[in-house]
């Protein structure tokens, strides 16, 4: 089915669709069926054109999705944009968020899904997270020590201080 679309000639879907940077997949509404795969998706998926349209989008993940909740929220147009677990052909699992959106061709209604690898952004939120955990666990320990000093510094400096009013 993917070839439909590609042998249409139209110079709009070829600039839009099959030569843009941006990965993206043409999806059956009902089915989720791959029906088209631009090339940007063939590299970041790592399967040929041929391979994909073989499979569902569902076909793609790496965890539990719900994707009857993605399809209803994406044909109502209140959420258009969802984050995922995909596996590539490698095996290697990434974090992708796709946009997406209805279209109407030849009177289907398709899913366009954008697919952004946002993986390194993923790792570099549990960093920053981590980092922001150990800092205040850091700032815990500084306040607990100051504390502990302070009490010290206060018994030692009344303990004389009793002396010699005790003296007087």
């Amino acid at each position: 089915m993917g070839l439909f679309f590609q042998k249409n000639d139209d110079q709009f879907y070829n600039a839009f669709f099959s030569n843009s940077i941006s990965a993206m997949l043409l999806l059956d509404h009902d089915s989720l069926l791959i029906m088209d795969a631009n090339h940007s998706a063939c590299s970041f998926y790592g399967y040929s054109s041929q391979e994909l349209l073989m499979m569902k989008f569902s076909d793609l993940d790496a965890g539990e999705q719900d994707h009857a909740d993605w399809i209803s929220l994406t044909a109502s147009g209140i959420r258009n944009d969802l984050e995922f677990r995909q596996r590539i052909s490698t095996g290697e699992i990434r974090n992708v968020r796709v946009n997406v959106g209805s279209v109407d061709i030849g009177g289907k209604s398709y899913i366009h899904a954008i697919i952004m690898d946002i993986t390194e952004k993923k790792l570099q939120e549990e960093a920053l997270h981590a980092t922001e955990c150990r800092e205040k666990e850091l700032l815990q320990e500084t306040i607990e020590m100051k504390d502990s000093f302070l009490t010290m510094i206060t018994h030692e400096f009344k303990t004389p201080i009793a002396i010699i009013n005790a003296a007087i």
